[in-house]
């Protein structure tokens, strides 16, 4: 199915379709798709993947993700050059009338726990986003763990998303985070606007299981929604700060059968932790809404549930009709604008810091005389930092 594509880590030369080929021939012009003709020229076949990106080609789009989320240094260098090209477009198309801008998605970050139904609860809204009367394109970036020891991820929430998967309008991207704190990876902001350049105007970001302090995908969506489960904890919980104080909606997902009466309580012990927490938009008059919600399709419903009736409330169409109110409400207040803002600042500087993180890992073999000196307790690790500094201050990379 062309509207899936499963992501190709092409992180330096340890990967197996790199290593057993030479350094000097695997990226030459012919044998490299995302080859450049000269350093800052962009090469025809990456035009070609931008334009069939801004024209919602889903292939070009899976490629630019690709080229995106590589950690090669050749495609990274290329990758700045597709995005420098496509927001050049981009541009040119807002000051010509005769073109729509396609700048008009609205991203959804979907965050909680291990196990709290998040796929499922992605797969049931996004499907019934694509058919009548929404008639939404949808574009599902779930981030999947990387295994600390191989790097490796499964890359398998797509399994959960078989009735989305269908859909000619929706796009399934599974990508690892490699290692990247925060529930998301590095490079989830530049792949949410590759989908919103290719026209999907929903965008869900689904992270990783997190805990109580991971919330970087706050800094990537225009809403933040937390799922829990009515196995959740009492108010306690909702009292810990991080993730309670990011969150634009909560839901209380799992709500059918037995466990209807104990989502109720979950939801009344956190409407009493939200009174005593200051939330992020608290200043413009937002409170966090929390709803109940069941994520199974009708048919497997339980059908001996008595309060059959009211569960016919806590379907996630019941919660879309809150996303709809929390963003007209976000849109006349202006929120949304500068929220995008500081999306795109924010992404400057996490690439401020991974580039000079990446540049401190290649200058490592000429630092381990202060490592030795750290681990041999010659010097204190702070003091230890400031001479890494000073090497670094006095020797700076060629292409730093």
């Amino acid at each position: 199915n062309p509207c899936c594509y499963f992501s190709t880590s092409l992180s330096h030369h340890n990967h197996p379709l790199i290593r057993n080929y030479n350094h000097a021939s695997i990226y030459h012009h012919k044998c490299n798709p995302f080859s450049t003709t000269a350093k800052n020229e962009i090469s025809n076949e990456i035009m070609q993947i931008a334009e069939g990106v801004l024209s919602g080609n889903r292939r070009d789009l899976s490629r630019a993700i690709t080229l995106v989320e590589s950690t090669h240094p050749i495609h990274f260098k290329q990758a700045q050059l597709l995005l420098s090209y496509i927001y050049q477009k981009k541009q040119d198309q807002n000051k010509n009338s005769q073109y729509t801008p396609n700048n008009s998605s609205f991203r959804i970050g979907i965050t909680g726990p291990p196990g709290a139904g998040k796929s499922t609860f992605v797969n049931q809204l996004g499907s019934q986003l694509c058919d009548a009367p929404y008639n939404k394109h949808v574009s599902v970036l779930p981030i999947d763990p990387s295994s600390f020891l191989s790097g490796g991820s499964i890359l398998g929430d797509q399994t959960r998303m078989l009735d989305l998967f269908k859909k000619d309008s929706a796009f399934v991207r599974p990508s690892p985070n490699r290692l990247s704190l925060g529930g998301v990876s590095d490079t989830t902001y530049e792949v949410c606007t590759l989908c919103e350049t290719a026209g999907y105007d929903t965008i869900f970001v689904e992270t990783v299981g997190v805990g109580q302090a991971e919330i970087e995908v706050a800094n990537c969506v225009d809403m933040f929604i937390l799922v829990i489960t009515p196995t959740s904890g009492d108010d306690l919980q909702g009292l810990k700060r991080g993730i309670m104080e990011m969150a634009d909606l909560i839901i209380v997902n799992k709500a059918e059968g037995d466990m209807v009466n104990a989502a109720k309580h979950i939801k009344h012990d956190f409407q009493r932790a939200l009174g005593l927490t200051h939330t992020r938009r608290a200043n413009i008059g937002w409170t966090p809404k929390i709803v109940l919600c069941s994520s199974l399709p009708k048919m497997i419903k339980h059908k001996s549930d008595k309060n059959n009736d009211e569960n016919e409330e806590n379907t996630v169409l019941k919660v879309w009709e809150e996303i709809e109110i929390f963003r007209a409400e976000m849109e006349e207040k202006g929120e949304l604008d500068r929220c995008r803002r500081e999306q795109s600042k924010h992404a400057t500087w996490k690439y401020v810091w991974r580039n000079i993180k990446n540049n401190v890992e290649d200058m490592k073999p000429h630092l381990m005389r202060i490592e030795d000196k750290v681990m041999n307790n010659d010097i204190s690790p702070r003091e230890g930092s400031n001479d890494i500094l000073k090497y670094i201050w006095n020797n700076p990379p060629k292409d730093f």
